[in-house]
C-alpha cells in the first residue's frame, strides 16, 4: 500500500485517504471487491482501479507538485519496475498488485505485480528521485505480532485471549457441551492453525525476510518500523489505532531524524 499512500501524499490528497481509511468497513471493501472464477486471481481489480481513477483521474506522474515513483515486480524477467512518469493510476494498481489477490497489471511486454517482492522499502527508487535524506517505513518488521494475530500462538494463550476463529468458537462453547460426543474433537481442530492462516504468516513471515535482505543492501538514512503486526488484514474498523501506532512510531523517530536533517542543512549551506 506504499504506492497508494504516497501517491496521495504527493498529490495532496493525504487528508482525504486518511478519511476514506477511517470510514472503511466490510460493507464498503465488498463494493471495492470484483471476485471471479478461475484467472490467475481472486479479483480482477477493476473496482479499485475505478476507485483510483475517481480520486486521481488522468494524473501524471511528472505533473504531481511532489516527485514520486511507483515500484512494481515484472513477473517476466524478475527486476523492478520503476514508474516515475506517466498515467499515476496504472503505476499505483500495478504496485498494489499483490499476487493471487490481483490480477496482474500488463504494461507493453510486462507482467507487473507488487512491488514489494523486489524492493519494499524502495530506497533505491527514492535516491534516484534525487532524495539525499531518505526515511524508509517498513511495517514487515512485526513478525510475531502477525503470528499472534492469525493464531499461530493460540494453544500457548489462556482461552479467552485466543485470536483465531477456531480459538474463539471453542471459547464460546459451554462447559457442559465440551463433554458432548460430536464435539470431543472440536479442541484439537480449535488449536490447529488453519490455511489461512498459515498462508498469511508464511506470506508475512516471507516479506519480513525479503525486507532484511532488501534494506541491508540499501540501507535508508532512518528506517521507521510501525508496530502493527497484530491487527489482521480483514479488520477495516481499526483505522484509527494504525493512524495512533504510525503517529506514535513517527514521533520516537524524531529524535534521530532532526539531527540528520539538520546535518544535511548544515553541509549543504557549506
Amino acid at each position: 500500500m506504499g504506492a497508494l499512500v504516497g501517491a496521495a501524499y504527493a498529490a495532496g490528497k493525504l487528508d482525504l485517504l486518511e478519511d476514506l481509511a477511517r470510514n472503511l468497513n466490510w460493507r464498503r471493501a465488498l463494493k471495492l471487491t470484483d471476485f471471479r472464477l478461475g484467472g490467475n486471481s481472486i479479483l480482477v481489480g477493476r473496482s479499485i482501479e475505478r476507485e483510483l481513477r475517481r480520486h486521481f483521474d488522468r494524473q501524471e506522474i511528472q505533473d504531481l507538485p511532489l516527485p514520486f515513483a511507483a515500484v512494481a515486480t515484472d513477473l517476466i524477467d524478475g527486476e523492478a519496475w520503476v514508474a516515475s512518469d506517466g498515467d499515476l493510476v496504472t503505476a499505483v494498481r500495478a504496485s498494489i498488485s499483490l499476487p493471487t489477490v490481483f490480477a496482474p497489471v500488463r504494461n507493453g511486454e510486462r507482467l507487473l505485480i507488487d512491488g514489494g517482492l523486489v524492493a519494499n522499502v524502495p530506497v533505491a527508487a527514492a535516491r534516484a528521485l534525487g532524495a539525499q535524506v531518505v526515511l524508509g517505513v517498513d511495517v514487515t518488521a512485526d513478525f510475531k505480532g502477525v503470528a499472534n494475530s492469525v493464531g499461530l500462538r493460540d494453544h500457548l494463550l489462556p482461552e479467552a485471549e485466543r485470536r483465531s476463529l477456531r480459538g474463539r468458537i471453542w471459547a464460546a462453547i459451554p462447559g457442559f457441551m465440551r463433554r458432548w460426543h460430536l464435539l470431543r474433537g472440536l479442541r484439537e481442530w480449535a488449536e490447529e492453525p488453519s490455511l489461512l492462516a498459515i498462508a498469511l504468516s508464511s506470506s508475512a513471515l516471507v516479506l519480513w525476510q525479503l525486507s532484511v535482505h532488501q534494506n541491508a543492501a540499501h540501507p535508508a538514512d532512518l528506517t521507521v518500523t510501525p508496530r502493527v503486526g497484530h491487527i489482521f488484514p480483514g479488520e477495516f474498523n481499526r483505522a484509527e489505532e494504525l493512524i495512533q501506532i504510525g503517529e506514535q512510531a513517527m514521533q520516537e523517530a524524531l529524535a534521530e531524524l532532526c539531527p540528520l536533517l539538520a546535518l544535511f542543512i548544515s553541509s549543504a549551506k557549506t
